[in-house]
């Protein structure tokens, strides 16, 4: 159990993550900041968080765990306000944890602040949440049965990770560990590349004659397929820029992907056609099916 947890960045997932550990007991209190005044008096009343702190050295003085949920591209100077709290690699504390979705960049980034990856720094990212921002949309149970992803590099102490993974166990999730290159090539391929084929895809319709007309006569199909892009635009780009080689990479194959498709439209071939949209029917079953059995796993 953790005595006093700070949590730095009380949006939608930082924001769950409190109201989830405080409602189980795993954390005695839990101190929340954020740059965000508004934020911070919202979760304090809807009792996301037990006290908020408008300093930095406040709220972590005390805390013997930190959070950092704050997007990936505002990581860095968060590393540097810590330092200059006074946080130093030989510090007393159970962990700090980021729930980033990019490990690379983020991991380089407190290397360099702190001249070395601290030994109580745990990476993590959770493969939860929804299109919402803001603590307003923190909710009860967001991890249950989900899978969480630590990416410890070898200097993270075997008792931080294990303390971190028994936080996400205690939320319902379940975490596992690997290296932040295949994370950041994994997540490239099964989040990123989503995101940036929806929102592209709006940008090109934005771009045709009357995108008033087709907004209008567009069905369900064309709103759950960019429902993603209700998300902050701002986080993206930052996803975007820091994971930007192994986004690129699968983003080539998509382009080969759509080419084929391409050429086979423009050729009448309808049976090379048929292979690909098959191909792709069975891909979709597949993960479906990945998906069903993870749930009745959990």
């Amino acid at each position: 159990m953790i005595h006093r947890l700070c949590v730095i960045g009380v949006g939608m997932i930082g924001g769950s993550i409190a109201l989830e550990l405080a409602r189980r007991g795993f954390c005695h209190e839990i101190v929340g900041y954020d740059r965000d005044i508004h934020a911070l008096e919202l979760a304090c009343r809807r009792e996301v968080i037990h006290r908020s702190e408008a300093r930095l050295k406040d709220a972590i003085d005390g805390a013997d765990a930190l959070l950092v949920a704050v997007p990936v591209g505002a990581m860095r100077q968060v590393w540097q306000e810590l330092l200059e709290c006074g946080l130093r690699c030989d510090a007393a504390i159970k962990f700090l944890m980021d729930v980033g979705s990019v490990k690379q960049s983020v991991i380089a980034d407190i290397r360099q602040v702190f001249g070395e990856v601290p030994s109580w720094y745990v990476p993590a990212h959770p493969i939860a949440g929804i299109e919402h921002n803001g603590v307003e949309h923190a909710q009860q149970d967001l991890f249950v049965g989900k899978r969480v992803i630590l990416t410890p590099v070898e200097s993270t102490s075997s008792e931080a990770v294990k303390t971190a993974s028994r936080l996400w166990e205690a939320l319902g999730a379940y975490p596992e560990s690997m290296s932040a290159v295949r994370h950041d090539k994994m997540l490239a391929a099964s989040s990123h590349l989503p995101h940036v084929i929806a929102y592209g895809l709006l940008y090109a319709l934005d771009s045709i004659d009357e995108p008033e007309v087709w907004a209008r006569f567009s069905g369900g199909g064309l709103r759950d397929f960019t429902r993603v892009c209700a998300t902050d635009p701002t986080m993206w780009r930052d996803i975007c820029v820091s994971n930007r080689l192994p986004i690129l990479d699968v983003l080539r194959v998509f382009e080969t992907s759509l080419s084929q498709m391409r050429e086979a439209m423009e050729a009448s071939n309808a049976d090379d056609l048929q292979r690909i949209l098959y191909r792709a029917h069975q891909a979709r079953n597949r993960l479906v099916g990945a998906q069903t059995d993870q749930s009745q796993a959990s």
